[in-house]
């Protein structure tokens, strides 16, 4: 009965690490995932922005925030009706101490952004516009 008994225990354990070891990646979040042309329009500037996986409905995305260094933010999704899908970037440190937060959407490729940046004396707002290529 031993023998029986580890066997199942060394069955299920492998069945659930098998399992655990599966990421489950939202469509939404694979239809807005690639590399975009975009700009910033307050700032002036413009760059090739990517959105990768980051697991269920989140994704992060590289990009050059300031004009001056590029950084990683990380996003969570929500659907909405028609095919739009919203952006929400909450509250992070990048760049060693500013917080960096805002909201955005996604529609057909096509995707605004409207982010802060929270430098200590001055928060200074964003507008980020992108087309996937």
């Amino acid at each position: 009965m031993k023998q029986y008994t580890s066997k199942i225990f060394i069955l299920l354990g492998i069945y659930v690490l098998i399992l655990s070891a599966c990421s489950y990646y939202d469509e939404k979040a694979i239809a807005v995932s690639g590399v975009y042309d975009s700009y910033v329009v307050n700032g002036n500037y413009d760059f090739e922005l990517t959105i990768s996986l980051d697991g269920n409905d989140d994704v992060t995305i590289e990009g050059l925030w300031d004009d001056y260094d590029w950084k990683f933010v990380r996003a969570d999704l929500d659907d909405r009706e028609g095919g739009t899908i919203d952006f929400d970037i909450r509250s992070q440190q990048v760049y060693g101490g500013p917080r960096l937060w805002g909201d955005g959407i996604w529609i057909n490729g096509y995707f605004q952004l409207d982010y802060n940046i929270d430098w200590g004396p001055e928060t200074i707002r964003y507008r980020m516009i992108a087309n996937q290529y």
